[in-house]
């Protein structure tokens, strides 16, 4: 019996998310365990979660997993480079994860790791470098770099996010020396981001569209534990959970902080701490900022996650090195015996009471407090503010799903 690991955001978690489940379960065998590294609060587009990641981890164990553990916050609001090293690092430091299960949409798993292979040479960094210095976005650089290096095909596994966040787990666990398989499962249904109404697996970003405007959960293509937890989070005043409702608070923290503090920021290149600072200072809304600031280099992910940054008080050195310690959100019994097993043969703490970090010493433990401070703010993008307690997060336990 293998344990296989999945990283997701499960925002929504939806139909096609519980495909990829069975469907991994399949290729791998019926009894495969699995574990989930799941984004916190914020999520990679740059975005609030629209549900609590308490709640989205117990519905996906109630869909299928055994163990959710956090994506430790800032990586869940980094490039796809970091998202996949925080990630790739907490399924590395259990010790005895067999395999990483992916959607992708090739389904192409020696592609995706000529892929990777390729990006970790001399050639490709150089032509990268070329293609930035010539104007390219990063994302385009990598592409046609990719396209030199591996061919047609290599450029547009690049182009599809997907594929893009397959070659970066992949590269990141082949710089770790772990020995974990990675494994593609071809996605189904609507593509990244997509608002086609026809398929039979919706995008997330369109089951989040029909949320936001009103559908019931148990209308739309989810499982019903997600929609069972929507509903009560809806009804306690904590769902929706949006970012334009925090949008003066946000807007009130950007105007406090000075050229140097976003010139401190990570990934600032080219200009784009000033243009952030010009964006913060002449716009009223967060969509407008971002829209500001974006350029043909800077695409509107990397913007809105700069300024979460620059909100939460994000820096450079919160990406260097791994992560300190995982949070676990949620489990049933096998994931409580996976647990166990990790104290025993892993590096990487998991723990189950935030307050546990207090006893990793002082980095962790302050790390653990910035991140608190994080999910309060998350709290003010809920609809019922007066459900915000500033300290609660210290005081949360992983749900145990009993079946």
């Amino acid at each position: 019996m293998g344990v296989c690991g999945i990283v997701a955001e499960y925002n929504p978690l939806h139909d096609g998310h519980v495909r990829h489940m069975a469907e991994t379960r399949r290729m791998l065998g019926a009894e495969t365990e699995l574990v989930v590294v799941m984004s916190g609060n914020f999520v990679q587009r740059g975005d609030f979660a629209l549900l609590d990641k308490y709640a989205r981890a117990e519905a996906a164990v109630r869909a299928g997993a055994d163990l959710v553990l956090e994506l430790p916050f800032p990586f869940s609001l980094g490039s796809a480079d970091r998202f996949a090293f925080g990630a790739a690092a907490v399924l590395a430091g259990f010790g005895f994860v067999d395999s990483i299960s992916f959607g992708c949409e090739s389904g192409d798993v020696e592609l995706l790791k000529d892929v990777a292979a390729a990006m970790e040479t001399e050639d490709y960094r150089e032509k990268r470098q070329t293609h930035l210095d010539a104007g390219r976005s990063f994302a385009e650089a990598c592409s046609l770099a990719a396209e030199s290096c591996v061919g047609p095909e290599g450029k547009a596994a690049l182009r599809r996010p997907g594929d893009t966040l397959g070659v970066a787990y992949i590269a990141a666990l082949g710089r770790m020396g772990a020995s974990i398989r990675p494994v593609a499962v071809k996605r189904e249904g609507a593509a990244h981001d997509s608002e086609a109404e026809g398929e039979r697996y919706l995008s997330a970003s369109l089951v989040r569209k029909k949320l936001l405007a009103g559908a019931r959960a148990t209308e739309l293509p989810i499982p019903a534990a997600m929609a069972d937890l929507w509903e009560q989070e809806e009804r306690m005043g904590r769902a929706p959970v949006t970012m334009e409702r925090a949008e003066r608070a946000i807007l009130g923290r950007l105007r406090l902080l000075e050229r140097g503090d976003y010139a401190a920021l990570p990934d600032m290149a080219q200009g784009l701490d000033n243009r952030l600072l010009r964006s913060v200072a002449a716009n009223a809304s967060l969509a407008a900022m971002a829209e500001a600031a974006r350029t043909r280099r800077y695409s509107l992910a990397r913007v809105r996650r700069s300024l979460l940054h620059a909100c939460l008080g994000v820096c450079q050195e919160d990406f260097e090195g791994s992560p300190l310690f995982a949070l676990a959100l949620a489990f049933n019994r096998r994931g409580r015996a996976l647990l166990r097993r990790a104290g025993g043969e892993g590096t990487l703490p998991l723990l189950t009471r935030p307050a546990a970090a207090r006893d990793l010493g002082a980095s962790a433990w302050n790390r653990l407090k910035r991140d608190i401070r994080a999910d309060a703010f998350y709290a003010l993008g809920r609809p019922d503010i007066s459900k915000a307690a500033g300290d609660e997060g210290y005081k949360r336990v992983p749900a145990f799903v009993d079946e």
